[in-house]
This record gives structure tokens, sequence and C-alpha cells, in this order.
């Protein structure tokens, strides 16, 4: 979780952008040598969700798990030191404190264009002025992802996910009734093929006791992709 965290902090520019696509190897036999640090933490989800042979639930050997312990820990202490801002009154930006050079597990992987996320407000205090479906996150994603949208009123929401060729693969929200402002669904895809899929927002206003006129339907489909 600290190295999730730490990846999606790096995605909204709170650190250097780029962590989760530094190339981790420890120059020893360890066989998450040479996975990209966000490819790494889709593994120990693998990992850590086991799988399925015969009807039996089964899990990796604890080896595995040894490496994964021993990968995550010296990617978590690889930029420790004393923390510092560029920036804090309007959005929190931290200094870095080392130079990826100096560490010696970690080495850039310059064919990989840095993949960032947007900053959402959540709109605590005041409710959104328009439907907006946002990109899901992370992407790519393994196994799970997470899907945020505003509401600017209560409405009736539905929430589905399709593979390439159209066809329904998952239903997160089925006409559901949400109340408006932020909202926010996971969607689990282990049970699926690695490929791209797209997930689609259908939502209808809820009239208010003094507007008994029906809101017209929001309609918007993003892609995402899903890599094991």
């Amino acid at each position: 979780m600290a190295l999730k965290l730490n990846i999606v902090a790096s995605m909204l520019g709170i650190t250097p952008v780029g962590l989760g696509e530094l190339v981790y190897d420890d120059g020893t036999t360890n066989p998450t040598n040479g996975r990209m640090v966000k490819e790494l933490v889709g593994f120990a989800d693998s990992a850590l969700s086991g799988y399925y042979q015969s009807s039996v639930h089964l899990y990796p050997s604890p080896q595995v798990f040894k490496s994964l312990d021993s990968a995550i820990a010296n990617i978590n202490a690889a930029f420790e030191g004393p923390m510092d801002t560029t920036s804090f009154g309007t959005s929190l930006v931290l200094k870095g404190t080392r130079q990826l050079g100096s560490v010696s597990c970690l080495r850039a992987n310059p064919g990989i264009v840095p993949a960032t996320l947007d900053r959402v407000n959540a709109g605590l205090t005041e409710s959104p002025l328009d439907y907006q479906l946002y990109q899901n996150f992370p992407n790519p994603f393994n196994p799970s992802t997470t899907i945020q949208f505003d509401l600017p009123q209560p409405s009736m929401v539905t929430l589905k996910i399709y593979n390439m060729l159209g066809q329904e693969i998952a239903t997160l929200a089925d006409n559901q009734q949400l109340e408006d402002g932020y909202q926010e669904f996971t969607f689990d895809a282990r049970n699926i093929a690695s490929g791209a899929y797209f997930y689609r927002l259908s939502a209808t206003g809820i009239p208010s006791d003094d507007n008994d006129q029906q809101s017209a339907l929001y309609t918007i489909t993003r892609k995402m992709l899903f890599l094991k």
C-alpha cells in the first residue's frame, strides 16, 4: 500500500514524476528484476490474490513473497530523506530528496512516457457544476482500477464495462440512485483477459420537488487498459 501511494503521488506530480516507470534491478537473482515498479505492484497484487486450479485456491511459493518483500522494501526506501516543498499554498509539491543515479536498485526507462493523473476536486463542500467522468487510475491496471465521476444533482446512474467488440463485461451500477457530488467505483478485472476495455457512464438527473422536469440523459465513454 505504501508503494501504491508513492506511485500515485508521483503520477499526480506531488513527488517527481516517473516512479512507476523506473525499472527495478538489485543485481541479484531476484525474479522481480527487470520489471517496472508499477508492473511489480501488479505482480504483487496478483500474488496476494492467488489463483484457482481445479477449483482449489492456490498462492505462489513463500520464496516469491520473500522476493517481493525485498524488492518493495528497497523501492520504498530508495528516496527517503528530509521532506521539503516547492509548492504548498495552491497545491502540494514535494522536492526530490535523492538523485536517481545514487539509487543502485533503480534505473531510468527512457522508452516509456510516465503516466500522469490530473488532480480531481472531490467537491466535498460544493456540488459539481456538470456531469464529469474521469480517466480511471491506475491505467494501465492490474487487477483493479478506480473510476471516478461527478454528479451535479442526484441522479439515476448506470456504469458498465465493455470489451472491444461492444459486449458487456461487468456492471458496476445499474440504474442506481446516487446523491450529487463526487462518486467512486472500483472495477476488479482479475477474471477477464488482458486488453483494452471501455467504461460507460449514463446518468439522468432526478427532478427536485420544485422542478418536475426530467433532466436529459448524460452519457460518456472512456477507454482503459488491463495488463496482467
